[in-house]
């Protein structure tokens, strides 16, 4: 069982069981999209460790370590950061109790690693985004949907991509002080408002002025982020380039037909083909207005987390 304050009342959040019984004894939050619970699952000597982790939309078991074929159990939780988490419990044999301290210290694989098998139903080793789905999937950056599936082809919206990009380049969560937000339709009780905010104090992202339809200005005339609009194609190379902290190019010859000297996101487009993470149709078109799937996301940060921090041609 979990659940979740909003500042008014409370609410139960599902969570997965692994067994029965399954129970959850701790909890540790780093941030509204980076929970800890743990504590076991299981009954008498088959009782196993449980450790379970929020991205901020879903609860997902995460593997974690037992000592032989004895009892196991953990009881407290400490989140130092996003790879820096500790967890203690016991370990019982027959009549004898020792102690159990468990580290988690970041991804289960370097992204030049062979990833494990997470299980999306839909993402297949001969498809493009195979190894970016795994690679970050195993990260904690992205999760599947309840029946298996990744849904790869589908639309992402604003908020979903900021958090992808943020997590996978694994960039310090920065939140204003006293309760304040940056944008009007991303306040903190928002799911992505730590990775929203993230991305706004690193200029990563910007709004959208106020005083649009069905977007009132308030008193401090804040933005709107628009978090559920789908992202583009040219929204994406940019704010990746931008996570990235790469400098701009704007090479003569542009690289696609569709995206021009001079257009908004001709730099972006141009510095993400240079770092090799970003690439066009067959028929030379880079079509920056078309939505962003997220497969293709995936591919593109995955690509960002391994590319130098220098391109040539």
């Amino acid at each position: 069982l979990t659940a979740h304050w909003d500042g008014t009342s409370w609410t139960v959040v599902p969570s997965p069981n692994a067994g029965s019984p399954t129970s959850l004894n701790t909890l540790a939050a780093v941030a509204t999209n980076d929970v800890w619970a743990a504590g076991y699952t299981g009954s008498g000597s088959a009782r196993r460790t449980l450790v379970e982790h929020w991205d901020g939309s879903a609860w997902a078991v995460v593997p974690s370590p037992n000592v032989g074929s004895n009892t196991n159990s953990l009881a407290g939780l400490a989140a130092v950061a996003t790879n820096d988490v500790w967890a203690g419990g016991y370990v019982a044999n027959g009549s004898t109790n020792q102690t159990l301290i468990e580290h988690y210290s970041g991804p289960c694989v370097t992204p030049t690693g062979t990833p494990r098998a997470i299980g999306f139903s839909d993402v297949q080793p001969a498809d493009y985004f195979y190894t970016p789905v795994l690679y970050l999937a195993n990260q904690g950056v992205i999760s599947g949907y309840a029946d298996g599936t990744f849904l790869p082809y589908a639309e992402t919206t604003r908020a979903q991509m900021v958090k992808i990009v943020v997590l996978g380049l694994n960039l310090p969560l920065t939140t204003p002080a006293n309760g304040a937000s940056t944008f009007v339709d991303v306040p903190p009780t928002h799911p992505f408002f730590a990775v929203v905010e993230t991305a706004a104090a690193r200029q990563i992202v910007g709004g959208y002025p106020c005083g649009g339809p069905g977007e009132a200005c308030d008193g401090q005339n804040r933005a709107y982020f628009r978090p559920a609009a789908n992202v583009t194609r040219g929204q994406l190379s940019k704010i990746v380039v931008a996570a990235a902290g790469w400098g701009v190019l704007t090479p003569a010859t542009p690289a696609f037909t569709d995206v021009a000297p001079g257009s908004p996101f001709y730099p972006f487009v141009e510095t993400a083909v240079c770092h090799g993470v970003v690439s066009g149709y067959t028929d030379q078109t880079f079509r920056p207005a078309n939505p962003a799937t997220r497969g293709q996301i995936a591919k593109i940060v995955y690509l960002a987390v391994t590319a130098g921090s220098s391109c040539g041609p």
